[in-house]
């Protein structure tokens, strides 16, 4: 989810609401485009929220945050369609679907090793 701060944020975060622990991760974080008057700077994040079973996410939280990252952008349906098409035709613009995808799907991964290592040192 896309939003727009004028703190930027951490790159991902522990909260605890009503006894229950949710894993905040902040990735694309850059200075928005939007004029503010007082030249007060903006911040454009996109976040992910998951539940925890704990206060710390761990290894095991790894897959559902990768996940979530790649939902954030790609359907179930997309990622069917993505896959299909590249198998069946393989057409260049199949192939570059295809390869965006992969690409995504890296830097998720990335993003979600970087966020659980984050919060793990800063908590």
């Amino acid at each position: 989810m896309l939003e727009t701060t004028n703190i930027k944020p951490e790159l991902s975060v522990v909260i605890k609401t009503m006894g229950h622990y949710s894993f905040i991760v902040n990735y694309n974080i850059v200075e928005s485009s939007q004029e503010v008057a007082d030249g007060e700077l903006l911040y454009d994040v996109y976040s992910i929220s998951l539940p925890l079973e704990a206060s710390i996410p761990t290894e095991e939280d790894y897959p559902r945050i990768v996940s979530l990252l790649v939902r954030e952008r790609y359907s179930a349906d997309d990622v069917e369609a993505i896959l299909n098409n590249y198998i069946a035709e393989k057409t260049a613009e199949h192939k570059a679907e295809w390869k965006e995808l992969q690409s995504w799907r890296s830097q998720a991964k990335d993003i979600a090793r970087r966020a659980i290592e984050y919060v793990n040192k800063n908590v």
